[in-house]
C-alpha cells in the first residue's frame, strides 16, 4: 500500500507534465512577423505551423499593430487536426501586395493562369479587416469607402473556385463570413461587394454557377 501511495502522486506528476508538454505544443510559437512596405502594420503569426502527431486540434492566429499601437488581437486564420493540411504546407510564402494588403501564399499554386478578385466597399465607412481565403490567404486593413481593392488567387483546381471572406468594421461589429464555390476551371474575375446587407460573391461571368459548396 505504501509503494502504491507513494507511486500516485508520481503518476499525477508525469500526466500534469505530458498535458503541460502537450497545450504547449499546440500552442506554438512565433511563425511569422512582418512589416508593411512603410512600416504601417505589423503583422504577427503564431501557433503551430506543423501537423500534429496525435489527435488534438490546434489553432493559427494573427495579432496586428498600426503605428506602434494594437490594433489586432489573436484572430484566427487557420485551423486543424492531423488530418488537416498543416499552416507550412498552404502557406510558406508571403508578400505585401500594397502598404494595407498582405498575402500568404504557397508559390506552386499560382502556377497556371490565376484568376482576379475586386475586393469593392459599396459603404460609407472604413472596413478595419477582411480576411480572403481561396487557396492562397489576404490580410486586407482599413479598406476606404468607395474603395476598390484588386487581388490574384490561384488556377481553379479541379472544377471549381472556392473563395470565403470574413472582416469586422470594429471589435463590436464583425463581418459575417460568406462562402462561395463556382463550377468554373478558367481564369475568371470575382467581386467581393461589402454592402449594408453584409458580403457578397459574384462572378464576371453569368454562365458560371455556384454550387454552394466552398
Amino acid at each position: 500500500m505504501r509503494k502504491i501511495a507513494t507511486a500516485i502522486p508520481i503518476v499525477i506528476i508525469i500526466l500534469a507534465a505530458a498535458v503541460g508538454l502537450l497545450v504547449a505544443w499546440c500552442r506554438g510559437s512565433t511563425i511569422l512577423t512582418t512589416s508593411s512596405p512603410s512600416r504601417t502594420y505589423t503583422v504577427t503569426i503564431a501557433g503551430r505551423k506543423d501537423k500534429p502527431i496525435f489527435p488534438v486540434d490546434y489553432t493559427v492566429r494573427m495579432s496586428v499593430s498600426k503605428a506602434g499601437k494594437s490594433f489586432l488581437s489573436e484572430r484566427r486564420v487557420h485551423s486543424g487536426d492531423w488530418l488537416d493540411a498543416p499552416y507550412a504546407s498552404l502557406y510558406p510564402n508571403f508578400s505585401w501586395v500594397s502598404d494595407n494588403v498582405l498575402h500568404l501564399y504557397r508559390k506552386q499554386y499560382f502556377e497556371g493562369h490565376p484568376s482576379e478578385v475586386i475586393v469593392r466597399n459599396n459603404l460609407n465607412e472604413p472596413v478595419r479587416f477582411l480576411r480572403l481565403n481561396s487557396y492562397s490567404m489576404y490580410f486586407l486593413f482599413d479598406l476606404e469607402s468607395g474603395s476598390e481593392t484588386k487581388v490574384l488567387i490561384p488556377p481553379s483546381r479541379g472544377d471549381n473556385t472556392s473563395i470565403y471572406v470574413e472582416g469586422e468594421f470594429s471589435e463590436e461589429r464583425k463581418i459575417s463570413g460568406v462562402g462561395e464555390s463556382f463550377t468554373t476551371n478558367k481564369p475568371s474575375t470575382y467581386y467581393v461587394d461589402i454592402t449594408r446587407n453584409g458580403l457578397t460573391i459574384t462572378i464576371e461571368n453569368p454562365e458560371v454557377s455556384k454550387d454552394r459548396s466552398p
